[in-house]
């Protein structure tokens, strides 16, 4: 009977430290941030245009003209696979994104610098800022003007926000700042996670893990930001001396990206429970939410979305599986 009670306490024992061990784990935020929605009849049609699979080792882009471009980071080419006869260029140095491709020329971003290239005359031009960190960007026009977001330092403060750089005049002008500190950190890189999306009329900057929309003109001009409702909180960062992780307890997908469509902002939230694709309908006018709707012809879910963009009345769904859909979308309004 001892060694029987004695066995009970000791599997008692060890349940209770493994109780202990797991709840100190870190473990991923569960937690639902739906919304009660209005579901309203469509104002929009959506129709497929085509798909395509990356190659293995390979990913997939497009770029503002229409083209779908795969890019091989080992082989470090670019084929531009939507021509009729397709094109590769080689990519003769390190980067980190692909910023756009018009008209053959190919501009990339590093860290604090822009690299501008013209595979076809081997022509490389390299665009560093100084008290600059590049975060994303987008190009305004052919090369002469870009808006980013990021950080900046000006006057010891480091500012996080949108800005805008002119290539003729090198200089930086203060778009939209939503942030002031005296030490970088970077934490924000993580945390406002995200991408840019367009039409003629509207830049659009969608946050991954916070629920905000940024909203700019086609000159780059601060309109407002859309508050998403499903109001995730901040994501948590940790800090493992000076490298930067999620923390998976805490940190938790809001938008899956953004589009417009006249004075309408069409947002694909991550927190939904219906079976087909969803849009939650915001004002850009007064960056209210209107309605949402169900966006037929896609068979599938906002869930299977990785990330989306817009190029003019062209959609680009970038999907976990590796793999891209275009859709071409026109307003019943």
């Amino acid at each position: 009977m001892k060694i029987l009670n004695n066995r009970f306490w000791l599997v008692i024992i060890g349940f209770s430290i493994l109780a202990i061990v797991l709840k100190s784990l870190p473990s991923l935020d569960k937690k639902e941030y739906y919304f009660d929605r209005t579901i309203e009849k469509n104002i929009l049609d959506v129709l497929p245009v085509y798909g395509v699979d990356a190659e293995k080792g390979s990913f997939l882009s497009a770029a503002s003209q229409g083209d779908v471009l795969q890019i091989d980071r080992v082989a470090k080419n670019i084929e531009i696979i939507s021509r009729q006869q397709r094109e590769k260029f080689p990519i003769p140095f390190d980067y980190e994104n692909l910023v756009d491709v018009r008209n053959d020329t190919l501009v990339f971003s590093n860290f604090n610098s822009w690299i501008v290239y013209e595979p076809i005359t081997n022509y490389v031009e390299k665009i560093e800022l100084k008290d600059v960190i590049l975060f994303n960007t987008f190009l305004l026009d052919d090369y002469g003007q870009f808006l980013f977001f990021g950080e900046y330092k000006l006057n010891d403060l480091i500012q996080t926000g949108f800005f805008t750089y002119n290539r003729k005049t090198k200089q930086v002008q203060m778009v939209h700042v939503f942030e002031e500190k005296k030490e970088r950190d970077l934490k924000n890189k993580l945390a406002f996670k995200g991408g840019f999306s367009s039409n003629s009329d509207y830049i659009l900057f969608s946050c991954e893990l916070v629920s905000k929309v940024f909203v700019f003109d086609a000159k780059a001009f601060y309109l407002g930001t859309v508050n998403t409702l499903d109001k995730v909180p901040f994501p948590k960062i940790q800090d493992h001396d000076g490298v930067y992780t999620y923390s998976n307890e805490g940190t938790a997908y809001s938008n899956k990206g953004s589009f417009a469509v006249g004075d309408t902002l069409f947002v694909l939230s991550a927190n939904t429970k219906e079976p087909y694709l969803l849009a939650d309908l915001y004002s850009l006018s007064n960056q209210k939410y209107l309605y949402s709707q169900k966006v037929d012809g896609t068979g599938f879910v906002n869930q299977h979305i990785d990330v989306i963009n817009q190029k003019d009345d062209q959609l680009f769904f970038y999907m976990f599986d590796r793999s891209l859909r275009i859709f071409a979308i026109k307003s019943q309004q």
